[in-house]
């Protein structure tokens, strides 16, 4: 396979813009800087009149996507919506799953990069500040899509929900319907623990005490919500609500209360955050605080497409609406 600009940048360590300004002899570019410009070049046996070619300013019209996991459903419809809009602007997609790893995430821009992708959509459970750092370099655009910030500097546009606002949704929902044992279930992402501080904050302001044994930390898959409900419903005394803090874990506590012959939602009412495509699905369907996936996946395409036309982005973070869906894993709690 024939080196392209992008070899030559990766390699160097620099922009694709730079390399054209060293190859072209234009610019203020530093001795250093040109030196591994054309270090790489010779490396690559890559010649000028191949990077003219590379350089007429051509689109692919291909966008890359990182998710964290594509297996999550999460990820996987947050894809689909992803998909669907870059259809409809006449783009397509290459998806890398990254695990979530640094080192994976690095390696899957560079990738992407090697495919002359126009820019990138960052779908991470975490601020992927490694990622930012990468496309800068390389003079890329990119949106970062449904991660909880790390940071306050990010360069990037940054479109996300407030979890915080949304976990405190969650919880009230189940004070208002007289809960006062209320347990979490959170997952170990930066999302999860900014819902995790939200519900703590919250049954403090409703003056309610919180028994340690009524928080468990776990990863995010049906399995592991099964086995952190079925510690719960085992205790001696045992909430009489659940806040679980992404869907997919409520779906192993619904698992979990049928076989334990808890009844949903006259024993336990359950509350989840997502509003995946199962949750009407399950039985009782679940109630849940919706993020709009379609939502935000449309606009992380618009906002991409409109940098990749030279638009500049003077608002760096995007803040989208959740919203309470009540269905029927929750009810009002008669006290004894």
């Amino acid at each position: 396979m024939k080196a392209t600009i992008y070899h030559v940048a990766e390699e160097a360590g620099v922009s694709t813009a730079t390399v054209s300004k060293v190859i072209n002899n234009k610019g203020l570019i530093s001795m250093d800087t040109k030196r591994r410009v054309l270090e790489a070049t010779r490396k690559l046996n890559y010649h000028p009149n191949e990077m003219a070619k590379a350089l007429i300013g051509k689109k692919t019209k291909v966008i890359g996507l990182l998710v964290s996991d594509i297996a999550s459903p999460f990820f996987a419809e947050l894809t689909r919506s992803i998909s669907e809009q870059c259809r409809f602007q006449g783009f397509s997609i290459m998806v890398c799953s990254t695990d979530g790893q640094p080192d994976k995430e690095k390696s899957c821009v560079s990738a992407l990069i090697r495919q002359d992708v126009d820019g990138f959509i960052v779908a991470s459970d975490h601020y992927p500040e490694i990622i930012e750092d990468e496309l800068k370099k390389r003079g890329l655009k990119g949106v970062f899509l449904s991660t909880e910030p790390e940071k306050q500097d990010y360069v990037m546009p940054l479109i996300t929900i407030d979890n915080y606002e949304g976990a405190c949704q969650a919880v009230r929902h189940l004070l208002a319907s007289n809960h006062k044992k209320i347990a979490m279930i959170a997952e170990n992402t930066a999302a999860g623990k900014v819902r995790l501080r939200a519900f703590h904050d919250t049954m403090e302001e409703a003056q309610l005490p919180l028994d340690k044994q009524f928080v468990v930390k776990t990863a995010s898959s049906i399995e592991n919500g099964y086995e952190c409900a079925k510690r719960l419903l085992a205790l001696k005394e045992r909430p009489s609500a659940i806040f679980v803090s992404c869907d997919v874990l409520s779906g192993g506590v619904i698992k979990a209360a049928r076989e334990m012959n808890v009844r949903i939602p006259q024993e336990l009412s359950i509350i989840g955050f997502d509003n995946l495509s199962i949750c009407e699905l399950t039985s009782p369907p679940l109630t849940t605080i919706a993020q709009p996936i379609r939502i935000m996946g449309r606009r992380a395409v618009e906002l991409l497409i409109k940098q990749i036309d030279g638009a500049e982005t003077y608002m760096r973070t995007h803040i989208v609406e959740t919203s309470l869906m009540v269905r029927n894993s929750t009810s009002f709690h008669h006290d004894i």
